[in-house]
């Protein structure tokens, strides 16, 4: 894969047709989203909706540099949206969690005691298998609110109920999962 350099137009040059703009622009600005999205099908996605955008409002330039610096900017805050709002994380499906060996956490400076290690190995694994067993309603709230990190807000719109029900829901799933790993003995540790 070649990287075509990106070309900026002379001060005099007149703006071009949205087409002529796409070929021109469109490469340079979703290897750019990409890059900063750590995804290039989500920097594709972002170049898309910015030239939506520019469709939607027709701006008016007089020249071709306005047009890249409108594109250019709109993209960098497309971008930083993006990374700003809760909806952008990068995910794992449950199947790939579930086969993951159990590694624990290692700060850079300092690692886990080994009996720290082994302890969180097997507390991991019980949690994995506990996961499984537990209801479907309460696997998937927790998962979503846990793993996804969707306040109650969001979850009350994926589950169509009120907050305050979907928060009560999660209290409950809450503690009866707290509960299964304290039978396991796995609650309490650190």
């Amino acid at each position: 894969m070649t990287v075509q350099p990106v070309v900026f137009a002379e001060v005099k040059d007149p703006p071009l047709p949205l087409e002529a703009l796409w070929h021109r622009m469109s490469g340079a600005l979703a290897r750019y989203a990409g890059k900063q999205l750590g995804s290039p099908a989500a920097g594709e996605d972002t170049v898309q909706d910015v030239f939506s955008r520019y469709i939607e409002s027709q701006p008016s330039f007089e020249l071709l540099a306005q047009q890249e610096a409108w594109l250019w900017r709109s993209t960098r805050n497309a971008v930083l949206d993006i990374l700003r709002s809760k909806r952008h994380r990068t995910t794992q499906s449950l199947d790939s969690l579930r086969d993951q060996t159990a590694a624990p956490f290692e700060p850079e400076n300092h690692g886990p005691s080994p009996e720290q290690a082994v302890f969180t190995g097997e507390a991991l694994g019980i949690v994995q298998k506990l996961f499984g067993e537990i209801s479907s309603d309460d696997r998937d709230i927790l998962w979503l609110s846990e793993v996804e990190g969707l306040e109650v807000k969001e979850l009350a719109g994926v589950f169509r109920r009120p907050a305050a029900l979907v928060k009560v829901r999660l209290h409950r799933a809450r503690k009866r999962f707290r509960a299964k790993l304290e039978e396991r003995g796995v609650a309490g540790h650190e």
